[in-house]
């Protein structure tokens, strides 16, 4: 409404209210509505007219996006642009009064409530009681060429509401004083949907947008169905756009690119997309419509796909006929009537018709392709330049088929060869013929065509195999023969002889010559005897025997003579008796000249010094004969041995550390042709079974033309010193098919110690104070280790400051170790007097040791006086403490209280721990003050995580100063506190072996021990089996600590038997400390068959010999010797 007086109208704003889902809707400004209350006065009439003007001229009003989205709170701007200058005022030549009316239809609140619009600031924009927004007239300057601008912002109040508010703004332009409904223009009337989003509470629940697919025959438009899944109560808007796929924008269809709004309370909205018209085949097309950004629901689906259908035809294929001389290329042409966007295939291939391929023209097949856009293609054919007269014309096709993306309107084209030769004379051919002896042989002479005049040619036989003579295969012919005209065919006669001679077939030929009218084409015939008497029979008579070394003579004989030459092949082949090694094999052909009915066959055998079975045998055997057939065509010759047995003896084993195998080379002298067998057996010596090495027993076997195998003998690692290297052997017995050869029946193993060698030492005695009750000096004598034999040493005391027999009492004799003890004690009397006395001491000396190394051979003893003005003396204690503890604490103690300063030196020594390792070196002196008797030395120890056996070190006292040294030594115990991880323990595959060799397994420890580790073993069977295959074995391994390393030896058997590869495995189990990581191994036994000791069968087949057609032929494969494998 438009109040009084007032120059602006006004809208009515709703009272504030609790909103439903938020609504929007449309108010439709009428004439009436606008005007009602006053005419418009004269100035409006003018000003209406300068706004008429301004739109009539292309003024319009745009704004920079249709749709604005802000929330509560926010803020969101666009811009209004007029598109141009503003008319001044003709009075005053400046821009007065104008301004964009700006309606919200529909609105039910004030700006104050939900909304406020504002400018820039620039030139201030403010929504009126009129609902307009004034623009200041020096903002909008006359005679500007360019658009003016203005930014517009949209500011969001919060409120308590929980909905949505959506509205619409309308523009236009007006001067101040138009207010009259005749100055709208609603052509220039832009729209802004506004939407404000609530942040006070849950939205309610959104309706979803999907787009369908569409199809269009090309030149239609493809409508494409936007549908809500539920009504909504405002409008819902969505952009939309289209992307390319096979159809592309511009060539297939028009692109669009715009917004979709669906009214309120409606679910359903189209978009079309215009497609284009063409001419050109093509594929069905495809592209996209894609939703975005929408205002008032969501994308559900949001991609409809367009298929353009194509409405042309697919193009015909048609193909030209063509006309060449021959020797020239015909090219055919192939056309499509209309341009394809999509590749055309077609097969095509020629035909004969009078013209031939390979005399006339090259046939030629394949695949013709037209790429898109290409209409015409060629397809060559070479035709054949002759020298023949042939019709002037003759004529092939090349036919199309099989078309890919077209049809075929005409699919076969002719192909015309024109001659250009001049007319030939006819060619004489003379054919060949066959007959049996004593016929006559009739040759046929032939005339290519009819010739309209006489036609001669000479002839004459000539020799070939057969001869022409009386008594010989036929009578000499020579003469003139005619063709009167139109004659084609005539014939050469000629007699054969018979005869009672097996001959074989005969040729001669009879040869044309000096032709008239004609020329030759063919110029010799040949004619075959057939020769009508039996073949002779070829037989081999005789097996001959020989001692080795001679040869062996085959007689061979035809049945009966012939007047031609026979032929049959001959070869050797192996029995029991072996080409190479027992004969020299032969082969060949052996020839019958004409009239001859006997040859030989010579075979000369081998002379050795192996021994072989009293016979062997080869065979001679006849094959492809030639004019003879096959009588006996296999006969054997033997040969008889005539050499004594081969010896057999051992060699000594190189010597072996122990644990290792120790290795015995048996040899076989000369070889042998038959197996041989010698059975074996450990005995001891200084070294003993079980403890030093494994008792070993067992059979060798060596197949024929084996010379040399191996003993394998496992050895014991130990920890006990044995003086160096023990020895035992291994002795052969029972040969069978050899004898022993005298002398070298045993061999010898020597296994090194690797163990340190034991050692003696004599440890100081403690101090004794002379006139204790029995004061006795007692020196402990200890081997390093055990030994497994005794041990002696001689000892002698000897003076130092104290005197035999009046300080101590005299004593020598030999100390004895028993096997298996390492201490032995030497206690010396110690006398008391009543002198006062320094310290005095005296030695025992170790000598002449048997059994051990003397290390430290001297030990002293200490004498303390007990009467007055006697020596203080010095005492350390032994101590012990778990590694972990961190330090191990020895007490120094002084018998007396001294008078003055004492000191004394001390220093770590190792042990069994070892500096660095298990505890750290400490070094010093001691000083006791007058009042002190006891001092500490604190040694560190170190903490590791290595599991140990329990370690020990010395302190040792040294360098007194006022005293005497009653106990010079404390020993240190280190207790191990680890409870790490055992090494692991792995077994290996032992290399593959010949049968008769010796399997190999090494167990290694992952790494080493300081503590001693066994594991037991024992083979298993698998395709191999124990006692036929191999010798089983089982038992314990031992480690010593430090070593990582040993092996087990299995022996595997040799037998007669052709047989596959086959295994047996080598399990560990109860391993002690240490962890099994791979407990089985797998050991592989090759078949001598496959190395050249069992040998593999042969094959051979017999020639069927000749046969009556209609009856069997019967081949004989044999198989010698026999195998136990299929």
């Amino acid at each position: 409404m438009v109040s009084p007086g007032a120059r602006r109208p006004t809208l009515p704003s709703g009272s504030r209210h609790r909103r439903r889902a938020a609504r929007s809707f449309t108010l439709t400004l009428t004439t009436g509505l606008l005007c009602t209350m006053a005419p418009p006065p004269v100035e409006a009439q003018s000003s209406k007219a300068r706004t008429d003007a301004w739109v009539a001229g292309g003024g319009t009003v745009e704004v920079s996006t249709t749709m604005v989205t802000v929330r509560e709170g926010g803020r969101a701007s666009y811009r209004l642009r007029l598109t141009r200058p503003l008319p001044a005022d003709e009075s005053d030549n400046q821009v007065s009064g104008w301004w964009v009316m700006v309606q919200i239809p529909g609105a039910t609140r004030t700006e104050n409530d939900d909304y406020d619009i504002d400018g820039d600031g620039v030139g201030d924009v403010h929504l009126m009681p009129s609902q307009g927004w004034e623009f200041d007239p020096s903002d909008w300057p006359a005679g500007q060429d360019e658009s003016h601008w203005r930014d517009v912002t949209i500011e969001a109040r919060e409120d308590g509401d929980e909905e949505d508010l959506t509205f619409t703004i309308v523009h236009e332009v007006r001067d101040e004083d138009s207010y009259c409904p005749d100055a709208l223009h609603p052509d220039v009337l832009p729209q802004v949907a506004v939407r404000v989003i609530d942040d006070d509470g849950p939205n309610a629940p959104k309706p979803e947008l999907s787009i369908g697919d569409a199809s269009v025959e090309e030149g239609g438009a493809a409508r494409f169905t936007v549908t809500l899944d539920t009504e909504s109560e405002n409008p819902v808007m969505v952009r939309y756009r289209t992307s390319n796929g096979t159809a592309r924008a511009g060539s297939d269809y028009e692109a669009v690119d715009d917004t979709l709004t669906i009214p309120a309370e409606m679910k359903i909205g189209f978009i079309d997309v215009v497609t284009t018209e063409d001419d050109d085949y093509e594929v069905d097309e495809t592209f996209t419509v894609t939703l975005s950004s929408p205002v008032g629901a969501t994308i559900g689906d949001g991609t409809g796909e367009g298929t353009i259908t194509d409405d042309d035809d697919e193009p015909e294929l048609s193909i030209a006929d063509v006309t060449v001389e021959e020797g020239r290329t015909a090219e055919f042409e192939v056309t499509l009537d209309a341009t394809s966007h999509v590749p055309v295939t077609v097969q095509y291939a020629t035909r004969d018709g009078t013209a031939v391929d390979g005399s006339d023209y090259t046939a030629v097949s394949a695949t013709l392709t037209f790429s898109p856009g290409t209409k015409s293609r060629t397809i060559p054919v070479s035709t054949l330049e002759d020298q023949a007269k042939e019709p002037d014309e003759e004529t092939f096709t090349v036919e199309l088929s099989n078309p890919v993306g077209a049809t075929i309107d005409d699919d076969t084209a002719t192909g015309t060869i024109t001659d250009d030769d001049e007319a030939a004379l006819p060619s004489l051919r003379i054919e060949d013929t066959a007959v049996t002896e004593g016929d006559t042989a009739s040759f046929t002479v032939k005339l290519s065509v009819e010739s309209d005049e006489t036609v001669t040619v000479t002839y004459e036989t000539r020799d070939g195999t057969a001869r022409a003579g009386s008594d010989l295969d036929y009578t000499a012919t020579d003469g003139t023969l005619t063709f009167s005209p139109n004659s084609t065919e005539e014939t050469i006669r000629v007699d054969t002889l018979q005869d009672d001679d097996y001959e074989g077939d005969e040729a001669f030929t009879v040869r044309l010559s000096s032709p008239s009218r004609a020329t030759l084409d063919d110029a010799t015939g040949e004619g075959t005897i057939n020769d009508d008497d039996p073949l002779p029979t070829v037989s081999i008579d005789n097996d001959p025997t020989v001692d080795e070394g001679d040869t062996a003579r085959f007689e061979v004989t035809l049945s009966a003579t012939s007047i031609v030459s026979v032929k049959v092949r001959y070869a050797t082949m192996d029995g029991t008796a072996v080409e190479g090694a027992d004969y020299t094999g032969t082969s060949g052909t052996l020839t019958f000249a004409p009239g001859t009915d006997s040859r030989t066959v010579d075979v000369r055998t081998r002379q050795d010094t192996a021994d072989e079975p009293d016979t062997e045998t080869f065979t001679l055997e006849l094959s492809d004969p030639e004019d003879a057939t096959l009588g006996t065509s296999t006969r054997t010759g033997t040969i008889t041995d005539d050499d004594d047995p081969p010896e057999v003896s051992i060699g000594n084993a190189p010597a072996v550390i122990e644990g290792g195998p120790a290795l015995f080379p048996v040899t076989l002298s000369p070889a042998s042709g038959k197996t041989v067998t010698v059975m074996y057996r450990t005995m001891d010596g200084t070294a003993t079974a079980s403890s030093d090495y494994m008792e070993t027993s067992g059979e060798l076997e060596f197949e024929p033309g084996t010379t040399r195998l191996t003993i394998a003998v496992p050895t014991t690692d130990d920890e006990s010193y044995e003086g160096g290297n023990e020895s035992f052997t291994v002795e052969l017995h029972d040969p069978d098919e050899a004898i022993l050869k005298s002398g070298n029946a045993v061999g010898e193993g020597t296994i090194r110690d690797n163990d340190d060698p034991i050692h003696l030492s004599i440890a100081d005695a403690e101090a004794v104070v002379e006139g204790e009750t029995n004061a006795t000096a007692t020196f402990k004598v200890t081997l390093s280790e055990q030994s497994t034999q005794e041990v002696t040493v001689e000892y002698e005391t000897r003076n130092g400051t104290a005197a035999a027999e009046s300080d101590y009492t005299y004593k020598s004799g030999t100390l004895t170790f028993s096997a298996n003890d390492t201490e032995e004690t030497i206690s010396v009397s110690v006398l008391d007097d009543n002198v006062g006395e320094n310290l005095e001491s005296f030695t025992v000396v170790l000598s002449s040791a048997s059994g051990a190394n003397i290390r430290d051979g001297s030990g002293s003893a200490t004498i303390i006086d007990d009467d007055e003005g006697g020596t203080p003396s010095l005492r350390i204690d032994d101590m012990s403490a778990d590694e972990g503890d961190g330090t191990i604490d020895f007490t120094v103690r002084l018998s007396i209280a001294a008078p003055g300063k004492i000191t004394v030196a001390y220093g770590t020594a190792d042990g069994t721990a070892s500096a660095g390792l298990d505890y750290t070196t400490t070094t010093g002196t001691l000083t006791f003050s007058t009042t002190e008797q006891t001092q500490t030395i604190s040694v560190p120890l170190l903490d590791d995580s290595v599991r140990e056996d329990t370690e020990h070190f010395t302190v040792e006292l040294s360098n007194p100063t006022g005293a005497a040294l009653a106990d010079r030594t404390g020993r240190g115990t280190i207790t191990d506190d680890d409870t790490g991880r055992d090494p692991g323990l792995a077994i290996f595959d032992a290399q593959a072996v010949r049968e008769g060799g010796t399997a190999l397994f090494r167990v290694r420890l992952s790494t080493q021990s300081n503590q001693s580790v066994t594991v037991a073993y024992r083979t298993v069977d698998g395709t191999a089996e124990a006692e036929t295959d191999y010798t089983a074995n089982q038992g314990n391994l031992q480690f010593a600590p430090g070593t990582v390393e040993q092996t087990i030896v299995v022996h595997t058997l040799n037998d007669g038997a052709t047989e596959p590869t086959e295994t047996f495995t080598v399990e560990l189990s109860s391993a002690s400390n240490a962890t099994l990581e791979r407990d089985t191994a797998t050991g592989t036994i090759e078949d001598n068959g496959e190395g050249g000791g069992d040998r593999l069968p042969t094959l051979s087949i017999k020639d069927a010999g000749t046969v009556v057609e209609g009856d069997p032929a019967e081949f004989v494969v044999t198989l010698s010797p026999s195998s136990t494998e299929r």
